[in-house]
């Protein structure tokens, strides 16, 4: 299993139905051409696809949400790394989670990217590393940071940029 991630252009699709969207839009490779601007994949730094270390990440952030912690961190991570990884928090705005068969878990507008931007900081991925090596994380602090790190130079391609993302799991 993998986690993938896709900056598009979100305005292209935003009026069309889920089934629409999969249907004639992804289907058409033309069209996807100028959707699918740049894969995780090709981002600096490159991409860990690990849903594990994507689970774990999910986990930490709930655990951190429900503990005691400042006030102003758990609203910071609820509004940043949890709405990347908690799929109940996860946005979805093309309806596209619908369709379960197809496997996307996430779809949002530049608009939300630059909302979960300003939330990404330093003191709440602090506390998400440390409650990942804490909670028996196979990797250590290095890899946890560098895993967030291309999450957050995702996001922040999709607002420099003025993309949505969309995030597949499969």
């Amino acid at each position: 299993m993998e986690v993938t991630a896709d900056l598009i252009q979100y305005d292209m699709l935003k009026n069309r139905s889920a089934e629409e969207i999969l249907l004639e839009v992804f289907e058409d490779d033309d069209r996807t051409d100028h959707i699918f601007i740049r894969s995780g994949y090709q981002l600096p730094g490159g991409w860990s696809d690990s849903a594990l270390i994507f689970g774990a990440v999910a986990d930490c952030c709930v655990k951190l949400m429900q503990g005691k912690i400042e006030p102003v961190n758990q609203l910071r991570l609820f509004c940043g790394f949890a709405r990347l990884f908690v799929y109940q928090y996860m946005p979805d705005e093309l309806g596209l989670r619908n369709i379960p068969e197809e496997n996307y878990i996430s779809s949002f507008s530049e608009r939300v990217a630059d909302e979960i931007h300003s939330n990404l900081n330093e003191a709440c991925q602090a506390l998400l590393v440390a409650s990942l090596v804490d909670s028996g994380f196979d990797g250590n602090e290095e890899t946890a940071n560098a895993y967030l790190n291309q999450w957050k130079v995702l996001i922040e391609q999709a607002v420099q940029e003025n993309l949505g993302i969309l995030i597949h799991m499969g």
